[in-house]
């Protein structure tokens, strides 16, 4: 557990609390960091250690509650502008298919994106809760 909060101190998370067997702490995309920080997409987890049947299990919770609602926001307008857009029907020239193509795409590229963070910080806790120790 130590070598993950030193770890999650380094990728600059904060307020990191360690309770028995377990870590919590918040990350996000609006810190300092590099565009290449494991937990820009992460705002909040909780990466728990326990032994199991075959040793050590890490399980975790994250929350990534700051990059999905803004894009969900933004989906919302999009959709809103699109329906005002097809009701009005007014003589401008208007095709809702290439705002519902664009809406598709971009929940396309937020669920790859999340699956891309998922594995990122996957490998980031195998690599650091169960790294062997030096000797």
């Amino acid at each position: 557990m130590g070598r993950l909060v030193s770890a999650l101190g380094e990728v600059r998370a904060t307020g990191v609390r360690r309770a028995p067997g377990a870590v919590a702490f918040k990350g996000g995309p609006f810190r300092w960091v590099s565009s290449r920080n494991v937990l820009i997409p992460i705002s909040r987890g909780r990466v728990e250690i326990v032994r199991g049947s075959h040793g050590l299990e890490a399980y975790y919770q994250l929350s990534f509650v700051g990059i999905v609602a803004p894009i969900l926001v933004g989906l919302g307008f999009m959709i809103g502008f699109t329906i005002v857009e097809i009701l009005l029907d007014d003589e401008i020239e208007f095709r809702p298919e290439v705002s519902v193509a664009l809406m598709v795409g971009i929940v396309l590229i937020m669920a790859f994106r999340l699956r891309i963070a998922i594995d990122q910080f996957s490998t980031f806790v195998k690599r650091v809760a169960f790294a062997e120790l030096p000797k």
